[in-house]
């Protein structure tokens, strides 16, 4: 099963919460998620995908500079093989994608 990691960046403020949205479309897409709420910091988001074993890391609200920080920490820690995406797309269509990126796993 395909294990992927949801965090926030910085504060959520709308009515919808995009992070449990993603996390709970992963999950009707057969993906355990875990989401690990709302301002983490890019090590926090490391470390709690090098605790799960996750195979991926969906990003809410993520910039381009803060996804580039994940994968360098991920990169540090031998652990450059964790996909890492910006959920910016509707949750069904990054389950679809993520599915196709980690076909296998």
């Amino acid at each position: 099963m395909i294990r992927v990691v949801v965090a926030g960046m910085g504060v959520n403020s709308g009515a919808n919460d995009p992070g449990t949205e993603l996390a709970t479309e992963l999950r009707n897409g057969g993906m355990e998620a875990i989401f690990t709420g709302w301002n983490q910091a890019p090590e926090q988001v490391v470390r709690g995908a090098l605790q799960e074993d996750a195979d991926a890391i969906g990003v809410c609200n993520g910039t381009a500079a803060v996804l580039s920080e994940i994968r360098g920490l991920l990169a540090d820690e031998d652990a450059a093989d964790i996909l890492v995406f910006a959920s910016t797309i509707s949750p069904e269509a990054v389950v679809e994608w993520v599915q196709e990126h980690l076909a296998g796993e």
